[in-house]
């Protein structure tokens, strides 16, 4: 049989078995392969292992019975599944939350027979040939649409994203790692959202949450911040193996990241069917997953602050055409394949010390970086000048983006506290996370002050001191945070 019948048979037999215990040996016995041969060539075909898919194959199944009504502990057995307990895990370490919160979605689409001549169609990958289908193609397919129900808001926050915990979200699922997603309420603007579990931790980890600076991933790197911790961290967690060549001043470098060496290196990597990462020395990364060997512009998708795209990584879609890329890189990332995840509470625990050491901080040097109360005292001595709001054009100067940006992180980093709370004790972050909503909730308030509803009130000085007020509380709350944090950690 030629390949793309090999794959669509191993697809027929599991679905047709879906509701048995399914082991690797069964299917490759079915299509007359040894299980080594066969777990090889389903692997370098789909990006997948075959155990992988058989699991979200269940997963997917189970799922849509669930949004039926059926019962978790019949689902269970229904799919194979040891006992209840065991789906239960199973599920949440997939989705990111329970199976028994599932009811409050409506009903999501019955899983369809995946039929492999639609990749040819829809992904680009020769799935005739001995070439591994695009990765993160078929986990496209798997992936559970979950849908609540939104309710109209006019005070509806826009849902940006950071670009580096954004891109970490992405490569994973491109590397054919499940991502974890869970729905959420927020109240402040009355709309159910899909909450990205990944893109929250990765808020955590890689520092962004607890500053207002748009390029910390790169700061850290470039000023060997905790020596490069974090960005180490952000890949440990999820068991992804790099190489980062940067510039001479970085000490967490694993080679020296020489110019006239970059196109070479980057050309003989992308021929590997892996994808890195350009960081460059402003506020853009981008993930790169091909290159036009007739000119040499790169295929990536863009990752930058603040920018909505960021939070809808498809196959394809939002990625171009790059000629003009070799100019300003302040390091590559090559991604070198799957490795064991680092324990998960040991980068947790390394996160909250360097969440807390940022709200604490006070050395002048790291002002620019959003540490500590620097961030508040340069925005309420921009606020505190009258000179800076004499004009129109001036009604939203040194508060827009700030606010929102502010309110995204607080609120993302608290969804971080939740999940930290797994591994060192429910409740122990508590007033973290009760902090950092409220801060968010202030900067909604602020939004509605003078963007919103009053364009041009900044220019008054009592709306401005009704700000500095506002921002003097959301310190507070942030040392509140810092103290909750430190009292967390013993």
């Amino acid at each position: 049989m030629n390949k793309r019948e090999f794959l669509q048979n191993a697809f027929d037999f599991i679905n047709e078995h879906i509701t048995e215990c399914i082991a690797v040996n069964r299917v490759s016995e079915h299509l007359h392969y040894s299980v080594y041969h066969f777990s090889r060539t389903f692997t370098e075909m789909t990006g997948m292992s075959p155990i992988r898919y058989i699991i979200l194959r269940k997963l997917q199944y189970a799922f849509y019975d669930l949004s039926t009504g059926e019962k978790v502990i019949d689902v269970a057995l229904k799919y194979g599944f040891d006992t209840p307990e065991g789906f239960a895990k199973t599920f949440r370490s997939y989705y990111g939350h329970s199976p028994v919160k599932y009811p409050y979605f409506d009903k999501i689409n019955q899983p369809q027979k995946i039929d492999t001549t639609i990749f040819n169609k829809i992904y680009g990958g020769n799935i005739m040939t001995s070439q591994p289908i695009q990765k993160g193609a078929l986990k496209t397919l798997l992936t559970v649409e979950e849908k609540g129900t939104k309710k109209k808001s006019k005070d509806k926050m826009p849902t940006h994203a950071m670009g580096f915990p954004a891109m970490m979200a992405a490569l994973k699922i491109f590397m054919g790692l499940p991502p974890r997603m869970k729905p959420h309420l927020v109240e402040a603007h009355e709309t159910v959202y899909t909450w990205d579990l990944d893109y929250y931790f990765q808020i955590g980890v890689s520092t962004e949450g607890f500053g207002l600076f748009y390029d910390l991933p790169q700061a850290t790197i470039a000023n060997n911040f905790w020596n490069g911790e974090p960005l180490k961290d952000c890949f440990k967690a999820e068991g992804i193996e790099y190489r980062l060549f940067a510039e001479e001043k970085c000490v967490s470098k694993d080679e020296l990241l020489i110019p006239e060496e970059i196109e070479t290196l980057i050309h003989n990597h992308l021929k590997k069917d892996l994808p890195l990462i350009i960081l460059y020395n402003a506020n853009l990364h981008l993930f790169v997953t091909g290159i036009c060997e007739s000119n040499m512009q790169l295929l990536a998708f863009p990752f930058s602050d603040g920018n909505n795209n960021n939070k809808a990584f498809e196959v394809q879609k939002n990625s171009r055409l790059y000629q003009n890329w070799n100019d300003n890189i302040g390091a590559i990332i090559f991604i070198d394949g799957i490795v064991e995840p680092a324990p998960r509470k040991d980068i947790i625990v390394k996160s909250l010390q360097r969440g807390y050491e940022m709200l604490t901080e006070t050395k002048p040097t790291y002002h620019d970086y959003g540490f500590g109360d620097n961030l508040y005292k340069n925005w309420i001595s921009y606020l505190d000048n009258d000179d800076n709001y004499k004009t129109k054009k001036d009604s939203e100067r040194y508060i827009s983006p700030e606010w929102c940006d502010m309110a995204e992180r607080r609120a993302w980093t608290s969804e971080f506290f939740l999940e930290a709370e797994e591994y060192i004790g429910q409740g122990k972050l508590k007033t973290a996370y009760d902090s950092f909503y409220q801060i968010h909730n202030h900067m909604c308030n602020i939004n509605n002050m003078v963007l919103r509803i009053n364009k041009g009130k900044l220019l008054e000085r009592e709306t401005r001191n009704n700000i500095i007020s506002i921002l003097n509380q959301c310190k507070q709350l942030d040392h509140q945070a810092a103290d909750n944090i430190k009292n967390a950690l013993g």
